[in-house]
């Protein structure tokens, strides 16, 4: 049976409305309703099968319905929203719209405002022109008053010009009649001196043949007196020949009296001599000394000391001697040196002896100089000693750095000095920056083809005292700073000391310093820094350098005979022994070094070579070694009384003038010049003068200094 609700006319009328707005909804009404009659028509299964069908279909057209309705709501609000979307885009376009005349009005205003622009551009140009014509007029016009008043110059000048001119000329016509009244002034005042000359030439002629016969006598006295001295000097001769001929005879020649071999040696010699007319008296035989006696003669007569050197060699070979005979004259006596047998000479001392002139030939050519040596070995006193010489031979005083302060520099109040560690760091790099200095100066004089300034040619001198001290107050300073890791001031205290080294020889900076130590390492350095120096080692440090390879140049045999003489030295008990080498010239000797004071000199000036101080051998007596200059010299030396430079003048030093218009010698080779290098003269009065010949022609110098007053 059909439910009553599917025949409801509201039913029936959606349905057949949706049958007739979808024709798959129609088939299935169509089939539906087929179901339907076969329900009610059919019998037994079909109208079940049709109740079935129907009740299905039903189902299928309520569930369809129902999406039909939401469907209609779902539609409506849709409508709604569609609504409201087209209000808001009406409002929309009426915004756009309203956007629209806005942006109008904005690009009218925009258009307005470059209008306005441009007219205010135009405005400014049109002012700037009008300020730069009213410049324009107002430059103009001072220019005009200018020249108005150079105008006005020009002629008051022209004026004066003309003024001049005019008293010039009447000057010179003044001047024309002076020069004429003085050539007839001279005119007469020449003839005035003719006749006196004439007066004065008469008296001379007179005064001449007066001289002449005053002198003829005076001569005639003199050859008289000569003739009667002539004649009393041969009497004289004679009575001495018969005297010495009387004293030969009374006396005649003696022999040695007492027995042995120097004696029986001696007599021979006599006899011999005596055979071929040397006539000699035996007078004393001196002390043997290995194998060699002297025997001292008297001459008998007339002998003489070349009649006896004429018989040595006859004199050896007859009598059989080892060696040629020696002779020499020795206070009145002749000295004969006969070597009777044949015992050694005993072996060579190895300790040599070196003056303090050969010390100076060995310091001066080395340009640094370092002195090493332990704590007490005299490093001060040996630097102190060098200060006095370098100062001389360079002229400059030194800039001395004393970290420790135990270095006696309160003793140069003339010099510059940086007592202690804190201003010994501020300065060290003074040293490498004066070298970096005159390297660019000379770069750029040579680019440019100029002189390098005299202030870069003026030789510097520095003495630094215990560089280890010194590098250690730097690592001090290095360590204070807080803020910095870097080792700022122990870098700059090696690049300092190490560019003077290696570069200040051919820049005129020399450096003296001292080390505690043979190793270079103990201040940062490689060993071919110190190798750029000359080294003194003093005390027990001179061993230890031989045994270091540090004095590589050495050979193994000189090395030996060095120690061999140290040993020698020690055991003599000599003090204060040094050892000086130059790895550039392989030179290498033991020295005594010098007392305290030894080159203290006075004078700043270069040294001044003495004739008289040559390394010659000076006479001495046969039982005293040969004296050099050196020795001779070295109390004055030491007295600080070196020459000087100034001329022998009763009236003191020449004025600049003399010297420039006459000329000076240059105190090493002679040679005078008249060239002097710059227009100042110092604080001492001294000036600088260009050698004519210099370093290239053989002189020692290319300048020296001269006092001047």
């Amino acid at each position: 049976m059909v439910p009553p609700k599917l025949y409801s006319s509201e039913t029936l009328k959606d349905a057949g409305h949706f049958l007739k707005s979808n024709p798959m909804v129609t088939s299935w009404a169509t089939t539906t309703s087929l179901a339907l009659l076969l329900a009610a028509a059919g019998s037994g299964p079909m109208q079940r099968l049709g109740e079935d069908a129907f009740m299905a279909l039903a189902g299928v057209g309520g569930a369809v319905a129902v999406c039909d309705r939401r469907r209609r709501v779902q539609l409506k609000a849709a409508r709604v929203d569609r609504s409201k979307l087209e209000a808001e885009q009406q409002q929309l376009a009426k915004d756009k719209e309203q956007l629209a005349g806005q942006q109008r009005q904005l690009d009218q205003a925009e258009a307005k405002l470059t209008a306005f622009q441009a007219s205010l551009k135009t405005e400014a140009a049109t002012y700037k022109d009008r300020i730069m014509v009213e410049q324009t007029r107002a430059a103009q016009a001072e220019a005009q008053k200018a020249i108005a008043s150079m105008q006005a110059r020009l002629e008051q000048a022209l004026a004066d010009k003309a003024a001049v001119q005019a008293e010039y000329q009447g000057k010179a016509v003044d001047a024309t009649k002076v020069a004429v009244q003085a050539i007839e002034d001279k005119k007469a005042v020449t003839a005035a001196a003719q006749q006196k000359y004439g007066e004065l030439g008469n008296a001379a002629q007179q005064a001449i043949d007066t001289r002449d016969e005053v002198l003829a006598d005076e001569r005639m006295k003199v050859n008289a007196t000569l003739e009667k001295l002539a004649r009393q000097v041969q009497q004289l001769v004679g009575e001495i020949a018969s005297y010495k001929e009387e004293n030969a005879r009374l006396r005649g020649p003696k022999q040695f009296t007492f027995s042995g071999v120097e004696a029986d040696t001696g007599n021979q010699i006599q006899a011999f001599l005596a055979q071929r007319g040397v006539q000699l008296s035996c007078y004393d035989i001196g002390k043997m000394h290995y194998g060699t006696v002297p025997f001292f003669y008297e001459p008998v007569g007339a002998t003489s000391l070349k009649d006896v050197e004429n018989q040595l060699d006859d004199l050896h070979l007859n009598l059989g001697l080892y060696e040629v005979p020696r002779v020499s004259v020795d206070k009145g006596k002749i000295k004969m040196l006969v070597q009777i047998s044949q015992e050694k000479a005993p072996k060579r001392d190895p300790i040599k002896y070196v003056s303090i002139g050969d010390l100076e030939k060995a310091f001066l050519p080395c340009f640094h100089i370092r002195v090493a040596g332990f704590t007490g070995s005299g490093k001060s006193t040996m630097l102190n000693n060098l200060i006095g010489l370098f100062e001389y031979d360079m002229g400059t005083r030194a800039i001395i750095f004393d970290p420790k302060v135990d270095f006696p520099s309160a003793q140069y109040p003339h010099n510059t000095v940086y007592r202690g560690g804190r201003r010994c760091v501020d300065r060290i790099d003074m040293v490498g920056n004066v070298v970096s200095v005159r390297q660019e100066s000379k770069v750029l004089n040579d680019e440019r083809g100029l002189p390098i300034p005299d202030l870069h040619q003026e030789p510097r001198l520095f003495l630094l005292d215990e560089v280890k001290d010194l590098y250690g107050a730097c690592l001090e300073a290095d360590d204070r700073q807080e803020k910095t890791k870097d080792k700022i001031y122990a870098r700059q205290c090696r690049r300092s000391i190490q560019k003077g080294l290696e570069v200040g020889r051919g820049l005129s900076v020399r450096v003296i310093y001292s080390t505690v130590t043979n190793d270079s390492s103990d201040i940062g350095f490689k060993n071919n820094v110190f190798k750029q120096s000359a080294t003194l080692y003093l005390g027990e440090l001179a061993v230890t350098a031989l045994n270091s390879d540090y004095l590589s140049s050495v050979s193994p045999e000189k090395k030996a005979q060095l120690k061999q003489e140290y040993a020698a030295r020690i055991e003599a008990g000599q003090k204060r022994i040094a050892l000086f080498y130059n790895g550039l010239t392989n030179q290498c000797f033991y020295f005594v070094a010098p007392p305290p004071g030894t080159w203290n000199l006075n004078e700043i000036a270069p040294r001044s070579p003495v004739p008289s101080l040559q390394n010659k051998a000076m006479l001495t007596s046969p039982d005293q070694p040969p004296k050099t200059w050196e020795s001779e010299a070295a109390p004055s030396l030491s007295a600080g009384n070196m020459p000087k430079t100034e001329p022998d003048d009763s009236q003191g030093p020449p004025t600049l003038a003399q010297v420039l218009s006459d000329g000076a010698k240059c105190p090493h080779c002679g040679t005078k010049t008249t060239r002097q290098k710059g227009k100042s003269i110092d604080e001492k009065g001294q000036i600088r003068m260009y050698c004519s010949k210099g370093k290239n022609d053989g002189c020692d110098v290319d300048t020296f200094r001269l006092k001047v007053r």
